[in-house]
């Protein structure tokens, strides 16, 4: 995990607008993600983990703290009798989950993508 600073926030959101972060990290592992939340801690650093970067506004002062945008990747799915229980990581686009779970002929959410 590398950690940078200073980075810009605005190309990170739909909307195009906001500052910087003080710090900024990409975590692709459980672990990674680990490091960052202890580096923020040992820092006393508050911390926000930014997701795809739609329906948020950053403010032009951007975030005088962490950033962490979690990019976990995979999809995981378990038979539980008569379920199927579905594990995403939070790095899977949308859209390319929801064609995955028709693939695997499960129903429900593909109503839910654009």
């Amino acid at each position: 995990m590398k950690m940078k600073e200073y980075v810009p926030l605005a190309p990170l959101t739909t909307l195009g607008v906001g500052g910087t972060a003080r710090f900024f990290a990409l975590a692709q592992s459980v672990e990674e993600v680990r490091e960052v939340l202890d580096f923020a801690r040992s820092r006393a650093l508050p911390l926000f983990v930014l997701g795809g970067g739609s329906n948020i506004v950053i403010a032009d002062d951007g975030f005088a703290g962490v950033v962490l945008a979690v990019r976990l990747q995979g999809i995981e799915s378990e038979v539980r009798e008569s379920q199927v229980l579905v594990t995403v990581g939070s790095g899977v686009g949308w859209d390319d989950f929801v064609v995955w779970s028709i693939e695997q002929k499960l129903a429900g959410l593909e109503c839910l993508s654009g």
